[in-house]
């Protein structure tokens, strides 16, 4: 039945593609015919205008009087006026598109014609069409010999109109010469229909007598279809062209038929009779008929479509049978396996349907209700069971209730109407602990019982264990306590002391610096006491000189001598001991206040660095100082003197094992708006081991020579925490250790310590 169905769908799919095939075939034929009819009232106008224009020509008295006087002019005059009227139409008429003229008597006889070919082919005008042009009616069509072209030459379409005697009778004719490649084709070519059709134009010999847009030429003829040779070509014109030729008549054609070319096409033809011409509109069968292939292509892909429909339909049907008898085994196979699985379960489990009635209980709930009652059949009602099972003490709901409570209780539970949780705990007469839980199922409920008995004495121990636990942590916490107050209070101690200590080192480092700069001072002033004792002697030697009137004036000028010299002497180191007591003043002082202000960075650098020349002096030691770049920048001068100080004294302290070493100090731009203070020297370096930890408070290696440990810690502290930079170690290019200390040249803030890798 269902494969009739198919055939009846397939069936009318197809009777419906037909009439769809024969619509698009009238449409497309009513289109083609009404561009035929344009086209050949295109032309039919065109033919028109022509004898339109030619008539014109034949009126113009400069031509028609000239032709009047020139029938009865004398020789001589007869030349001179065939010289003027000959002179004007080879001047004019080429302007305007003809290519050749003719005169003609009534006899047909040639009076004047161009020089060329066309005037000689005009002279070949069919009798029938002279003799309707000197009945007063003009003409357009073509010469006998046809329109063949022949190389170098031109064809000629003839325009005629009569020539008007004196009486107004016809004596003669005006031919004009029309190239029909020129208006006449063009015309046609642009009246195709389509992209592949085109429009061409036939005399009533059956010849072509316009170009074809496909590259064909002017001459191509047909006879009813048949091949014609001629010396044009030998390609015959379709069966349209030559039924239309031989019969004089429209016609027109559907069906797809071989035109010149061998193209499948259709057409219609139209047969214009006044003109003597044929107007032929083709166009490609498959361009014209495409919506046809277009459509079957369309059915065949439906008919497709409708089988694999039907494949689909007769699939999903057979499937679903399939699946309604596997649907059918697998819930016989699942009623199997849930009753397995039921007696698998180790706990008691009752089953009870939609109605609240008992369906099933597995093996484990035999074993717990041993002996089983009476209420615990299958199909009794759950609420008898409860109602019994309470009765008889079986069972109660514990946590101190009553057996009422303990009822009502239990009955909200195994009826779903208890809001919170999903299980009650049960007592059983013999002293066992039950959590029952509730599982709500398709259309009824299971009961689990879970023997919680164990669980519940080692819940009892459990408690127990953590008031003890909890005891004994308050006695720890308590104890922890007194500890961390005894800590806090060893650790602010720890900090006074480190401080103390850090402020004997700056003590210290003061004390030493005034030792040294009190061995410095006393250098030029001893220099200046010895200069002024000498200079004294000059002067009461001038005097004694002076007083006994023996003084000469060598001697007054040696004097002066020695005077300019003494004072050179006595201001340069009094400059030198200023310089250092302004130092010393500066250094000291920004130690002992630790207040920002505003300084120089580079020049503080270099007092800095002159304070600490003793003891360089006295360790036989070099110390650089090269400023490459400097700021005024607000800070703690005396934070910046301590730190020069502590490294400049670490690296003399571990650096040198020998007199002769090298320390610079070097200021530059760090980028990234700060300044970069490196101390280096060329002693023996830092050791891995003592690199890590290094900035570690009391952290020595020299505990036994008397270091504290406190100089490369307090110099971090200073750097990161006061003022907010950042110091890096690596390893000189002298040789020994290097310390980069970056330097906001914004406020102090606290910034993290970075360890760069060897880059020696």
């Amino acid at each position: 039945m269902s494969l009739i169905m198919l055939a009846l769908l397939l069936a009318a799919l197809w009777w419906n593609q037909l009439r769809n095939e024969e619509a698009i075939r009238q449409h497309t034929g009513q289109m083609l015919t009404a561009s035929g009819n344009m086209n050949a009232r295109t032309v039919d106008a065109w033919f028109e205008r022509q004898r339109g224009t030619v008539q014109g020509w034949a009126r113009l008295d400069v031509v028609e009087g000239r032709i009047r006087r020139m029938l009865t002019a004398p020789p001589g005059e007869r030349v001179r006026l065939e010289s003027e009227l000959r002179e004007l139409l080879d001047a004019f008429l080429p302007r305007t598109g003809y290519t050749g003229y003719a005169f003609l008597n009534a006899e047909g006889g040639v009076l004047l014609a161009s020089n060329n070919e066309c005037g000689a082919r005009l002279s070949q005008i069919p009798p029938e069409s002279r003799k309707r042009v000197l009945t007063g009616k003009p003409a357009v069509g073509f010469p006998r010999s046809g329109l063949a072209r022949v190389e170098g030459q031109k064809s000629a379409l003839f325009s005629a109109a009569p020539i008007l005697g004196e009486n107004g009778q016809s004596i003669g004719l005006l031919a004009l010469a029309i190239d029909p490649a020129g208006d006449f084709t063009r015309m046609l070519r642009n009246s195709h229909f389509g992209d592949s059709g085109e429009t061409y134009a036939v005399n009533a010999q059956g010849v072509i007598v316009s170009e074809s847009r496909f590259g064909a030429k002017i001459g191509l003829r047909a006879t009813a279809g048949k091949p014609v040779k001629s010396n044009a070509a030998a390609l015959p014109l379709s069966t349209l062209a030559g039924r239309m030729v031989n019969e004089r008549r429209d016609s027109e054609e559907f069906t797809p038929y071989a035109d010149y070319r061998g193209v499948q096409v259709i057409g219609v033809a139209r047969w214009l009779e006044n003109s003597g011409v044929g107007i032929i509109t083709e166009v490609d069968a498959d361009e014209a008929y495409k919506a046809i292939a277009y459509t079957r292509w369309q059915a065949v892909l439906q008919s497709i479509v409708l089988v694999q429909l039907y494949c689909v339909l007769a699939a999903v049907i057979w499937g679903a049978r399939h699946l309604i008898a596997l649907r059918e085994e697998k819930a016989r196979q699942s009623e199997s396996r849930m009753k397995g699985a039921i007696d698998a379960m180790p706990a008691p489990l009752l089953l009870y349907d939609h109605h609240d009635c008992l369906l099933a209980f597995n093996r484990a709930a035999e074993k717990a209700f041993e002996p089983i009652p009476d209420y615990l059949r299958i199909g009794k009602p759950l609420q008898e069971m409860v109602w019994e099972s309470f009765a008889t003490g079986r069972l109660s709901a514990g946590e101190g209730l009553d057996a009422a409570a303990s009822y009502i209780k239990v009955q909200d539970f195994v009826m779903g109407r208890m809001e919170q949780g999903g299980a009650v705990d049960l007592i059983t007469s013999d002293g066992r602990n039950f959590e029952v839980q509730r599982v709500e199922t398709q259309g009824g409920a299971a009961f689990i019982f879970f023997d919680v008995t164990d669980r519940m004495r080692a819940q009892e121990e459990i408690r127990s264990a953590n008031a003890e636990l909890e005891k004994r942590v308050h006695e720890r916490t308590l104890k922890l306590e007194r500890a961390n107050e005894e800590l806090r209070e060893m650790n602010e101690e720890l900090q006074d002391a480190q401080a103390h200590l850090v402020q004997h080192e700056t003590m210290a480092s003061l004390g030493s610096m005034v030792a040294g700069i009190a061995h410095e001072i006393n250098t030029p002033l001893g220099v200046c006491v010895t200069a002024a004792s000498h200079f004294r002697e000059s002067v009461n030697k001038l005097y004694g000189l002076f007083d006994e009137g023996v003084m000469t004036r060598s001697d007054f000028t040696k004097f002066q001598d020695l005077s300019l010299r003494t004072m050179e002497i006595l201001e340069r180191n009094l400059y030198r001991a200023s310089q250092l007591v302004r130092s010393f003043k500066s250094v000291s002082a920004d130690q002992i206040h630790e207040e920002i202000r505003a300084i120089d960075l580079g020049t503080y650098v270099e007092e800095v660095a002159t304070t600490l020349e003793p003891m360089m002096k006295k360790g036989g030691h070099t110390l650089k100082v090269s400023i490459e770049a400097s700021a005024e920048l607000e800070t703690y001068p005396g934070v910046i003197a301590q730190i020069i100080s502590n490294l400049v004294a670490n690296a003399v302290a571990h650096g040198f094992d020998e007199r002769g070493g090298l320390i610079r100090v070097s200021l530059k731009n760090g980028g990234l708006n700060s300044l970069r203070l490196t101390v280096e020297d060329s002693g023996k370096g830092i050791s891995p081991e003592v690199e890590k930890k290094m900035f570690e408070p009391f952290f020595t290696t020299k505990r036994k020579s008397g270091g504290t440990g406190l100089g490369l810690s307090t110099v971090f502290n200073l750097v990161v925490k006061q003022l907010g930079g950042r110091i890096d170690f690596r390893r000189s290019e002298l040789g020994g250790a290097r310390f980069d200390i970056s330097l906001p040249l914004g406020m102090p803030g606290e910034v993290e310590i970075h360890r760069l890798e060897d880059t020696a």
